[in-house]
């Protein structure tokens, strides 16, 4: 599903929706549409799209900067308004698969509250879409509780080019591993 906050994003990113669209070979007011879905592929497309674009710092990262709770959608909110982390991440993985190709997992233990990233096998995600999901929670907990959370552990698929943007913004090293995931601490969950 294509959110019409999209538009807004894009636009407090100073990133044209017009080039990111034709780029992806997509209609040029398809972020006006609603209700609006496209296919994996073309999902998938207008994140390659994104990542085009030249950028001082990496597309999640520049994401997270600019996000605030206006462009949020209701699931979104929703989340902001729960009790914790691990009631935002139960709301929001409930309905994650109408909104992209992923699955988002959870998992509780003695090492922290986790969130596990899966992608169709026959359709894995192009990295900066993985990367994204990742800054993506890290900067949602921050914004929640209006605290530097900092995640204890952090699992890449592939590293990035830009690595160092990613281990300041995330204050943790990224280390490769069999799927995309981010692990906070049990207090900070």
């Amino acid at each position: 599903a294509i959110e019409p906050g999209w538009n807004l994003l894009l636009h407090d990113m100073g990133i044209p929706v017009v080039r990111v669209l034709r780029r992806a070979g997509m209609p040029e007011d398809l972020f006006t549409r609603a209700p609006c879905r496209v296919s994996a592929r073309e999902y998938y497309a207008i994140w390659r799209s994104l990542d085009a674009e030249e950028l001082e710092v990496p597309l999640g990262i520049h994401m997270a900067h600019t996000m605030t709770s206006e462009i949020f959608d209701p699931l979104l909110f929703a989340g902001l308004c729960s009790k914790n982390l691990k009631n935002a991440t139960a709301r929001i993985a409930q309905y994650k698969r109408l909104v992209g190709p992923i699955k988002l997992e959870t998992h509780s233990g003695a090492q922290g509250f986790e969130l596990r990233f899966v992608w169709p096998e026959d359709s894995p995600p192009p990295a900066s879409l993985g990367f994204a999901e990742i800054v993506f929670w890290v900067a949602f907990a921050r914004l929640a509780t209006r605290a530097p959370i900092i995640p204890v552990h952090v699992g890449f698929v592939e590293l990035p080019e830009r690595m160092k943007s990613f281990v300041s913004y995330l204050e943790t090293s990224p280390e490769v591993s069999t799927h995309w995931s981010v692990r906070f601490a049990t207090e900070d969950a």
